[in-house]
């Protein structure tokens, strides 16, 4: 029974995150699109443990622009991604919008109390024919071909790792 509650709290709170970034991310849209063509941004010291040391660009505006910053890797696209440029050539402006309000929508929304877990334990992670499933605690993950949902936990999670809500294509 126990894991049966810990499931439907895991996938509640998926939806009701899913629910509440879907409508974050319209309004975002105006929001970024002001901040970006605006230059609205500054640079300041990272603030998430997970990723130390980290000088990045966050939008102005505080509290009202906090859900569509990017705490990994800012607002402001690295120069390369993935070794390969990232729209050189492109206006910051531009580059700035596709980014924060395309590519990682309300990012900062994972950050948010609850959200963002580091794994104290290793997950349990169990592999299928077509994906896998994986929980940590009250927290799960459905990999099912390439759709992943849930908390990203990935099959290779171990202590120390960490995650936050999730809705992609691998």
């Amino acid at each position: 029974m126990g894991k049966l509650i810990s499931g439907a709290a895991s996938w509640l709170a998926w939806a009701i995150w899913q629910l509440t970034s879907s409508a974050l991310g319209l309004i975002g849209y105006l929001i970024i699109a002001v901040c970006a063509f605006g230059k609205l941004w500054y640079q300041r010291q990272g603030r998430n443990p997970a990723y130390p040391g980290r000088t990045l660009w966050e939008w102005k505006g505080g509290w009202l622009t906090y859900p569509f910053c990017n705490e990994e890797d800012g607002v402001i696209p690295p120069a390369e991604v993935n070794g390969s440029p990232y729209w050189a050539g492109w206006p910051q402006g531009w580059r700035a919008f596709w980014w924060s309000a395309w590519r990682n929508s309300v990012n900062n929304l994972r950050m948010f109390p609850g959200n963002f877990v580091v794994f104290e334990s290793d997950p349990v992670v169990t592999i299928t024919k077509n994906g896998y499933t994986a929980s940590y605690g009250w927290r799960r993950c459905l990999q099912w071909r390439r759709l992943r949902i849930g908390w990203l936990i990935n099959p290779t999670a171990k202590k120390g790792d960490y995650s936050w809500l999730v809705t992609e294509i691998v």
